[in-house]
């Protein structure tokens, strides 16, 4: 597995817990990087919504008919 997306200064400058969102949601997500258990996710590991918000906002997920994709 390789993300390209984790290796540069737009990711390095997230909040450290939004960085983690982002691994786990990876980890659960499918082949084609579309997590269906977000909320889930979110709600184990204590994140807060801005987490998510932030992986949006900055181009690192988006919403897919209630599912997050991932960008790699």
């Amino acid at each position: 597995m390789e993300i390209k997306s984790i290796d540069t200064e737009k990711f390095s400058n997230l909040p450290v817990s939004t960085r983690c969102l982002y691994f786990e949601l990876f980890h659960k997500a499918d082949e084609n990087h579309i997590c269906r258990k977000a909320g889930t996710v979110l709600k184990r590991g204590n994140y807060a919504q801005d987490d998510l918000v932030f992986l949006i906002d900055r181009d690192f997920a988006e919403v897919v008919q209630k599912k997050i994709a991932l960008t790699a």
